[in-house]
């Protein structure tokens, strides 16, 4: 959610530095809160203690509903087995940007669920790590 808050530029002890968010990594992050139905007991109790059972609360707090066409660039990576946040949060996520007009690059890594330090998966995780700096460097100014 922090990548797609809003301009705090003239405020704080550094009002001469831009505080826009410049690129987002996200990394099998929930972006709709209302879309865990057939997550696991667990995790359904985790989101709901913290944040309510309410819809509309929901709503409000996922980051899916404040995309804009201001958004800095994305890479949303996601495992594909992820039993804890459904891997089509990512992909609506990454829809919901390029349709707004944002960069976003999504990449589902097989071989790997809520994590992805999984011997085996693809991409690797020297491979993810290296799609990581290699969009830093592409995209911060």
């Amino acid at each position: 959610m922090l990548g797609l808050t809003g301009r705090q530029d003239g405020t704080g002890p550094y009002a001469e530095q831009s505080s826009a968010v410049q690129a987002v990594v996200d990394m099998f992050g929930p972006t709709d809160l209302n879309d865990f139905a057939d997550a696991p007991p667990f995790i359904r109790f985790l989101l709901w203690a913290g944040i309510g059972t309410s819809t509309a609360t929901r709503h409000s707090a996922s980051p899916i509903n404040h995309v804009t066409g201001n958004a800095p660039p994305f890479l949303i990576l996601h495992g594909r087995q992820d039993e804890d946040v459904a891997p089509r949060q990512s992909v609506r996520f990454a829809e919901r940007l390029r349709t707004a007009g944002v960069p976003a690059q999504f990449v589902e890594v097989a071989g790997t669920g809520h994590t992805l330090a999984t011997p085996g998966q693809r991409p690797s995780t020297q491979e993810v790590t290296d799609l990581v700096v290699d969009f830093f460097r592409a995209t911060l100014r």
